[in-house]
């Protein structure tokens, strides 16, 4: 279940372009965050993504069911997205 991404820069010179991005999503329980920064080329006129860094360490952090649910919704993880 992705639940979140955020956009933390972006910059474009000619045909060239990044995307510094923090995607979250909830897997077995657990919270992880896909930080990337993407490479994207602008072929006729539109962008085409080439390739990407990872830039985080991959840990996922387990969610209490008492904690809010990190989707926004502002219910607690138990009663949202947690999975038995």
């Amino acid at each position: 279940n992705w639940v979140g991404l955020e956009i933390i820069e972006t910059s474009e010179e000619d045909d060239e372009g990044e995307v510094e991005f923090k995607a979250r999503l909830i897997f077995d329980n657990k919270l992880e965050i896909l930080h990337e920064i993407s490479y994207f080329d602008k072929i006729d006129g539109q962008w085409l993504y080439h390739s990407g860094d990872f830039q985080n360490d991959g840990q996922a952090q387990k969610i209490s069911k008492n904690a809010p649910c990190p989707c926004g919704s502002g219910k607690k993880f138990g009663n949202c997205h947690f999975e038995k």
